[in-house]
């Protein structure tokens, strides 16, 4: 069996994983379209996995573009799993994402950002800044809408956190 794993941060793989590994942006390759050409060398697999990326990939139709590629690297009957960050539910952290946002903004006045939009800290460095998406139960309802022809939704559940809230996690199978 082998084993793909596409991210821009090679140091998440210790030197004995037995992964194929591709140091791709995948965030600016979406900006780009440049997506499904950067990952033509991997084969369709059984399974493909998103946990901890949607929430950082800025806008709908990304979001949407990201999705059409998971599936399209899935072979039939193969299944798709993705995490939806959900932090608005937890008061701490929406509380952290909006006075963060709001010193981001005084910083950089230019700065657009859409509806559930924020900027969280990273490990308490006050200069660096993460965009972050908190996704309502709406808007994945609509991605799940943009790919209901092409997949069956096997499960969808909630957890993490302390109150089994902050993540929303879908299995989809593609047909």
């Amino acid at each position: 069996m082998t084993v793909y794993a596409i991210d821009s941060c090679p140091a998440l793989l210790d030197s004995q994983s037995k992964f194929r590994f591709t140091n791709l942006d995948i965030v600016s390759t979406l900006w780009s379209n440049e997506l499904e050409d950067a990952l033509a060398d991997i084969p369709a697999c059984d399974l493909n996995c998103a946990f901890g990326l949607m929430h950082h990939i800025p806008g709908k139709e990304a979001r949407e573009a990201f999705l059409d590629t998971m599936l399209n690297k899935t072979q039939i009957n193969g299944y798709i799993l993705v995490s939806f960050w959900q932090f608005e539910h937890d008061k701490r952290l929406s509380h952290k994402a909006r006075q963060t946002t709001q010193l981001a903004l005084e910083r950089y006045p230019g700065l657009k950002l859409d509806e559930s939009d924020w900027l969280l800290g990273w490990q308490n460095e006050p200069a660096v800044l993460r965009y972050c998406h908190s996704f309502s139960n709406a808007e994945i309802d609509e991605l799940i809408e943009h790919v209901n022809d092409r997949v069956h939704l096997v499960e969808r559940f909630n957890a993490d956190g302390p109150n089994d809230d902050l993540n929303c996690y879908l299995v989809l199978q593609r047909f």
